[in-house]
């Protein structure tokens, strides 16, 4: 394959799982999209990441995930079902207030969903 080259894979789970996706045992995380919201700033479109190996996103209501896999010689995706949900969160607190938290239990009482 030329460096040029690319496939965009879309795989469908049949039942709820989490995948993790990485490249040479490094995490690529999915741009997450929920199809029932239809905002189209939510939508990535992957053909804008065609030189990014293991540039991917995740529809979870649908459980497809697609990815790219790049013709360069050193992209080699690894699939892994793990049994966990990677979560990340951004949590807007005070300086101080971030460092009076003694205890796990203080800080997951600050996240409100």
């Amino acid at each position: 394959a030329k460096e040029t080259d690319y496939l965009i894979i879309r795989v469908q789970y049949s039942e709820q799982e989490s995948v993790h996706l990485s490249v040479h045992g490094r995490h690529i995380s999915a741009h997450v999209i929920d199809t029932s919201k239809k905002r189209s700033q939510d939508e990535v479109d992957l053909k804008n990441y065609v030189n990014q190996c293991g540039a991917n996103k995740y529809y979870f209501k649908e459980r497809v995930l697609e990815f790219v896999l790049t013709g360069q010689d050193w992209c080699a995706i690894e699939l892994k079902q793990v049994m966990s949900v990677r979560v990340t969160i951004n949590l807007d607190i005070s300086v101080d207030d971030f460092f009076k938290i003694s205890e796990e239990a203080q800080f997951l009482s600050l996240i409100h969903i």
